[in-house]
């Protein structure tokens, strides 16, 4: 949208750049939360992935033992092995999964900030942009809406049952015709699609506060580590 006035319009340039620059970042910051997310999604089908591989190689020893009733060494070993190996790759898996949910709740929490941001910028780079569009419209067509303005003032005597006056009933009849017009916004001021849920949010100051006086236990990596 151009402007007439050269200094207006410079504002307004710097203004659509900020908000340009905050978008970028924003949708940055939410494709790197969409990679966790992708990541999160493959450790937790590579869990269930050696759970199962755990049981069906359980239930073929226990189909083996149902048909003979006999229980070999090498069986039992087999699957005594096959369990300990499912609690160590089920431990990391767990663990990386507890270390991803961190990664998420952090970069949740930066596209929350950055999206608040733009939003903050947006409302004021749109209002700022309408209005002087308003005032350019108004200074073109100046004497025409100081004519139609005072002729619907003058016509109208004040009604001292609805305590309105002919600027009450201009104003009311301004808002009914400009109601009717499209409210939608260029694409150049829309918001990008994002990854991060719409009603996510962060935990509040008081929360956060209130979860530092409970018991902190180990997760993640560390968890795994001070287990040995």
């Amino acid at each position: 949208m151009k402007l007439q006035n050269p200094q207006t319009q410079e504002k307004m340039t710097a203004l659509l750049e900020q908000f340009n620059n905050q978008k970028e970042t924003l949708i940055m910051i939410d494709r790197e939360l969409a990679a966790l997310c992708m990541q999160q999604a493959k450790n937790n089908a590579t869990i269930a992935a050696v759970k199962s591989e755990y049981e069906q190689e359980a239930a073929t020893i226990k189909a083996k033992f149902e048909q003979g009733h006999e229980l070999a060494l090498d069986d039992y070993t087999l699957i005594q092995k096959a369990k300990a190996e499912l609690k160590a790759r089920l431990d990391f898996f767990t663990a990386t999964g507890e270390e991803l949910e961190e990664k998420i709740y952090q970069k949740s929490e930066q596209v929350f900030t950055a999206k608040a941001q733009l939003l903050a910028t947006r409302k004021h780079l749109i209002f700022s942009y309408g209005e002087a569009l308003a005032n350019e419209f108004i200074k073109q067509h100046i004497e025409q809406i100081t004519l139609f303005r005072s002729l619907i003032v003058n016509g109208i005597e004040y009604d001292p049952i609805t305590e309105k006056d002919g600027k009450d009933v201009f104003n009311e009849m301004l808002i009914k015709k400009l109601s009717g017009f499209d409210n939608s916004l260029p694409d150049e001021f829309k918001l990008p699609m994002l990854n991060l849920q719409q009603d996510w949010k962060p935990k509040t100051p008081t929360q956060k506060h209130a979860d530092s006086f409970k018991p902190q236990s180990d997760k993640g990596f560390k968890r795994l580590l001070n287990s040995f």
